[in-house]
């Protein structure tokens, strides 16, 4: 069936070239706008930052409702609690809007970068830690042996003595 669809499809192709060219195109539009609406929404449920604005302006919504209910809804038109509440639950949900739409960048790029050189960073002070413990600085003190201390005035003034 599907081969019996394909080859009426590019039959119909090469005798209406322009035909076909018009359908691509929309299909190719088609398939744009789909991912324009299905993106946003992708991130909407995917997203903790898109998520956290959500729920903040859920919070101050249901916060107004209480407080409107609680008091009447002739005075809560009036009341500045509702209105504070209404208010910030509008920013919330516009933030969380844009950032459903426009999301901030994650720099993945720069976290890497900053993890291998913090990482080659602990290796260099390791290995230079290990040769200054190993005796590889020139004092000749092994493993075992602590590192020769510098000689205090009194012992150089000695051995200039001597």
């Amino acid at each position: 069936m599907q081969t019996t669809i394909q080859r009426y499809a590019l039959r119909q192709a090469v005798r209406h070239p322009r035909r076909a060219m018009k359908l691509g195109l929309l299909a190719h539009k088609t398939r744009r706008n789909i991912r324009v609406v299905t993106d946003p929404a992708r991130r909407v449920a995917t997203d903790k930052r898109v998520r956290a604005e959500t729920r903040r302006a859920q919070e101050h919504a249901m916060r107004a409702r209480r407080r409107a209910a609680k008091i009447g809804m002739a005075r809560a038109l009036s009341d500045r609690r509702v209105a504070r509440s209404m208010r910030r639950a509008s920013e919330h949900a516009s933030k969380a809007a844009n950032l459903a739409v426009n999301p901030k960048p994650s720099h993945r790029v720069r976290n890497a970068v900053l993890v291998v050189v913090g990482a080659g960073t602990a290796s260099a002070a390791a290995v230079t830690g290990w040769k200054m413990r190993s005796g590889a600085n020139g004092n000749g003190a092994g493993p075992d042996e602590p590192i020769a201390a510098e000689a205090t005035d009194a012992e150089v003034a000695a051995d200039q003595g001597a």
